[in-house]
């Protein structure tokens, strides 16, 4: 009995001793491990010696050098992507980015570019370059040739818009750009009946322009598809006729309205 009981606290107390090392080791091993981390965030181990950048056509390598900062004597280990990243996403252009950690050595950079949709022209007569979702791009500068502005919708708005790089068009201003690609949809008939400007109204309501000066109401955003093609119908019966109407309106598609030209 005595020696069972002898046994018994012996097995215990090996217990005890066996617990207790394996706690010191996992709190040896622990601060090991912290020591390295620290040891290398403060080290040259991991120090940025290359970026590699993306190619673009519209962010050129000096804005992305600039939001990146001096990563000369940066640390791979102390490098927060994320913030990297939103100071990217500032740069007009740039709609997404990703900052990348490529040990030991390299930070890579990758660009997703704004193309530009369309053109707005605010009410001091300045011409800009947007976005499809309304983001402002820059400026259009007479005389000097843009990469893909050719050809692009005009927006003329009636009211002042915060039209500076990187802002964003107000909503139901930048939801008229998707008539862009809806006429490039039917591009033959509107190359024989070309659009000059789409001028929006301070109810938020926009009205086609084309270059014969016949106007095509729209009304709000809603319907596009619907619109164009009910207004094409309209214009074409009035030219079988040998007419052309000075407006249709087609602000609810089922009950349009057109008004032909006078003598």
């Amino acid at each position: 009995m005595h020696t069972r009981m002898r046994e018994r606290r012996r097995w215990v107390a090996w217990e005890r001793g066996r617990r207790r090392m394996a706690v010191l080791l996992a709190v040896a091993l622990l601060a090991a491990a912290v020591a390295g981390v620290l040891w290398l965030r403060s080290s040259h181990v991991f120090a940025v010696e290359r970026v590699l950048l993306p190619k673009t056509q519209h962010v050129s390598e000096d804005d992305i050098r600039a939001a990146l900062g001096d990563t000369s004597q940066a640390d791979l280990m102390t490098v927060d992507p994320e913030a990297l990243e939103l100071k990217l996403a500032a740069i007009p252009y740039v709609r997404t980015a990703h900052v990348y950690r490529r040990f030991p050595h390299t930070l890579e950079v990758t660009v997703d570019e704004y193309r530009a949709a369309g053109r707005i022209q605010g009410v001091d007569g300045r011409v800009w370059l947007v976005s499809d979702d309304g983001r402002v791009l820059e400026p259009l500068r007479p005389g000097t040739p843009v990469l893909g502005s050719e050809g692009l919708l005009l927006l003329k708005s009636p009211e002042a818009l915060s039209l500076e790089p990187g802002s964003a068009l107000p909503r139901e201003v930048a939801a008229v750009l998707a008539l862009g690609p809806l006429l490039k949809k039917d591009a033959a008939w509107w190359s024989s009946h070309r659009v000059h400007h789409v001028e929006l109204r301070s109810s938020g309501e926009a009205t086609v322009i084309l270059g014969s000066g016949l106007e095509i109401r729209l009304g709000d955003t809603s319907q596009l598809d619907q619109k164009l093609m009910v207004a094409k119908t309209i214009i074409e019966q009035y030219l079988r006729k040998g007419e052309a109407p000075a407006y249709v309106d087609v602000h609810d598609p089922s009950w349009a309205v057109a008004k032909p030209k006078g003598p």
